[in-house]
This record gives structure tokens, sequence and C-alpha cells, in this order.
């Protein structure tokens, strides 16, 4: 997926391949954009033999944007009704997306231009309705709905910080001797990651081997231990991310039963903003293991 590095204030791509918006460069224009509301889950109940309610965990799924769209081929003069019906067909096609929708899981990346800025969206290209009879006058109105996975934005550059595996010789800690990792020691390597935005921000995470039972430290928070080996050459992925989650060796491989007890749930892999320190730990003969963090700044409001 390619991804324009700059985009016209008001414009729009979908997957890195179609533009639209961005008045005068597409003839496709957005004249309004509803960005939906985002539905509840309460699991309130009534409270028993009592006034009042009980209230539960609330969850909230991803809201509907709707795009009022004009499509014209040429500005301002009108072109005909051949060109406006090839031009609305063309964006029809492509907002079928017949193969994420065939996919289970799949999702498409939305991009959007606003004040100066750039934010991202997660989801799906659902609903594309035309008003009919425009057509006639050389140009065609109608909607497309964008279904969105959860109601956050995602601020398009993805921020990243690398932490190394210092060997015991350099300056590390060695674990309690009776522990059974120990033949070779464990070192420890601080880095500080610093999460902006103005919401939790879901974490990434790459370890680099050799390493023997990884584990990642946000220190002060959650700790995310494996139980296996990584050889060199070889790494392993683990993603908050609602939708990537799992964690994934190189090979492609899922192992999300290696989690070592103790390791919070995918989904509270997250972090508020603000300043962090993160440690890999683990057994690493060579001291070249490294971890790489990844995150998206997250915002209410785009």
């Amino acid at each position: 997926m390619i991804v324009r590095t700059e985009m016209p204030e008001l414009s729009y791509e979908l997957d890195g391949e179609f533009f639209f918006g961005g008045f005068p460069e597409s003839p496709y224009v957005v004249t309004n954009l509803d960005y939906g509301t985002a539905q509840l889950t309460t699991n309130d109940t009534i409270a028993p033999r009592g006034d009042g309610m009980l209230f539960g965990r609330d969850f909230r799924a991803g809201p509907e944007m709707i795009f009022s769209l004009a499509v014209v081929p040429e500005w301002p003069t009108f072109g005909n009704g051949i060109e406006a019906t090839d031009l609305w067909g063309a964006f029809k096609s492509r907002w079928r997306s017949d193969k994420v929708r065939a996919t289970p899981g799949a999702v498409q990346l939305l991009r959007m231009s606003r004040n100066g800025r750039i934010r991202r969206v997660y989801g799906r290209a659902r609903r594309c309705d035309p008003q009919p009879e425009f057509d006639a006058n050389g140009w065609w109105v109608g909607t497309a709905s964008f279904q969105v996975m959860t109601d956050y934005f995602y601020g398009d550059e993805e921020r990243t910080n690398t932490v190394s595996i210092v060997p015991p010789g350099a300056g590390g800690y060695l674990v309690p001797p009776d522990d059974p990792w120990t033949s070779i020691g464990v070192s420890y390597e601080p880095g500080v990651i610093h999460v902006g935005g103005t919401d939790p921000a879901w974490m990434t995470f790459m370890i680099r081997g050799p390493i023997v039972r990884p584990v990642i430290e946000v220190v002060g928070h959650w700790a995310i231990g494996l139980n296996l080996v990584l050889h060199e050459g070889e790494w392993v992925g683990i993603d908050s991310r609602p939708w990537q989650r799992g964690v994934r060796t190189s090979a492609g491989v899922e192992i999300g039963g290696a989690l070592l007890p103790g390791s919070p749930v995918l989904s509270a892999v997250k972090l508020d903003p603000g300043s962090y320190e993160v440690v890999l730990r683990g057994t690493s003969e060579e001291g070249t293991a490294s971890m790489t963090a990844a995150w998206r700044e997250t915002y209410s409001v785009i």
C-alpha cells in the first residue's frame, strides 16, 4: 500500500489507492461528511427490589461515516452524462471492495485531511447509493458510507522506539540465582517512550532474537512475557490493535498461547498519553536482542 505523504485540505484516500475530495483535484466533490454516532452497549440492569439502576460495563461500537458526494467531470463546466456516469461507476466499483468484504476480519484504511493534518480510521466501505436523474444534467449526486471499527481517529505518523538488551558485563542486572532461566543471565536496558494524543494508544511490539523467554515491561503498569525461544534472525510481534490483534512469529504462526501468566489481555495493551519507561528482559548470550515499540497517537475527534 502506497499512501500520499501530502493531501489537499478536505480530501480522502482509501487504501492508499483511491483518492477523492480535495476540490478541484478530484472530480469527486465531498459536499458533506456525517461522522456518525457510536452505538453504546451498556449492560445496565434495573436494581432488584429497589429504585434505580445498576451500571455494568459500557462498550462503544464504531460509527458509520456518511459522505455526500457530487461527481462532476469538469469544473466549473459540467461534462456530459456519459462522463459523469462512467466516473460514478468507477467510484462505486472501487467502493465495493470485493476482496476485502470477502475476507473475514479484513479492514480498510481511510485517511482524511483536516486543518492541515492527516488522520486515519480503519473499517470497511459499505453503502454507495446514487440519487437518480442527475446524470441527465451531466453530473451525479450520491452518498457513500464507511463503517469504522472504533470511534477513534489515529495520527498518520507511526511513532517508534527501540530498546536493546545489554549483556550483564556491560552493566545489566542478574536475576536471582535460583531462577531456572539464569544459565546465561538476564539483563535490562531501559528506554523511554512519549505517547501523545488525547486518548489511550494501542501498542505494538516486535522482539528480535536471539533471546529466551522475553519480557516487555512498562515500568509501573504492566509486563508481557512470552514462554518461547527466539533464534538469530527470528522475531515475534505483539499487536494490540483491534484490526490486527494477535501474537505472531516471523514464520506467520499465531502463538497467543505462549503468553506467560500475569500478562495483560491484548485489549488492555494500551497507554494513556504521557511518558513511560520500557524495559526488555530476557536471556541473551549474544546480547544483540532488541525490542521495538510502535504506536499511533489517538484522538476522540479528528
